[in-house]
Parts: structure tokens; sequence; C-alpha cells
């Protein structure tokens, strides 16, 4: 089979594990509730060293394949990285795929107040998409299933 009959793939979402901890505990969390607690091997937030690949490697798909896909920043919870290493890394990854490819973090909101100093700013910041797991922390829907005792 040569390179014309392979079957194309386009990528159009990558997901990244910028943490593996949370500061809930929800009881529907499949990471804390199912028996695995492979997690507290793992780093707490991913190394630099490793955001730097990913971001090079995101940009070399781009660049292969030539259409736009959305990076979602995922945990965990994101917002844990901090405001500098989260400005830091959205920037690399705004400079390395510009719009329309899109940027979102996956949060469960509960850091909300401190979230306009940790959003990202500068040039490309208005493209960056914040989007909640839970509707509002310990309220709605999920009100009595999430506590604030898990300790990033």
């Amino acid at each position: 089979m040569n390179e014309s009959d392979a079957p194309s793939s386009v990528i159009d979402t990558a997901l990244l594990k910028v943490t593996s901890r949370c500061n809930l505990d929800c009881a529907y969390c499949y990471v804390y509730h199912m028996g695995d607690d492979g997690w507290r091997a793992q780093p707490a937030r991913m190394p630099d060293a490793v955001q730097r690949a990913a971001v090079r490697q995101l940009a070399n798909v781009h660049a292969h394949q030539g259409r736009p896909f959305s990076v979602v920043l995922h945990g965990g919870e994101p917002l844990l990285l901090g405001p500098e290493r989260l400005r830091d890394l959205c920037g690399r990854l705004r400079s390395a795929l510009p719009p329309p490819c899109g940027i979102h973090v996956q949060t469960n909101r509960s850091r909300e107040g401190g979230m306009a100093r940790e959003a990202p700013t500068g040039p490309g910041a208005r493209t960056i998409v914040f989007a909640s797991t839970v509707p509002r922390p310990y309220a709605g829907p999920e009100r009595g299933r999430c506590r604030a005792s898990r300790s990033p």
C-alpha cells in the first residue's frame, strides 16, 4: 500500500493533561474513586520540558495536516498550574497554533475568583476559552457531590 492509498486521519482535538491533581473531591470522579491510585506517582504538574515538547509536536501536527484543531488543557484542575505557568503555556500554544486553532481550558471553576488574574493576557489571549465541568462550585445539580477537601 502506498501513501496515497492509506486512510487519512485528521486530528481535530488534542487533550493535554497538564495537572494530575484536583482541588475538589467529587463523588463521580473516575480518577479518585475507581480504586486506581496511580495518579499519586505522577508529577502534580506537567514539567516545563514536557510542555515545550508537546507544543513543538502540536506545531508539527498543524504544519503537516494544514488544518486547524483545538487543544484542551485538562487535568486534574488546570488552574492549579498557577497564573504564570498557565500564561506561559497558553502563550506558547498560541504562538505555535494561531487562530483558528482553538485553545480551551477545562476547569471546575472552583478558583473562579482568581480566574481574572490567572487568565492569559497579551496577544491572542481573547481566543482562549475557559469551559466549566461543574455549573457553579458546590451549587446546582452537582451540590453535595463535590467537596473542597482534596489537597492539590
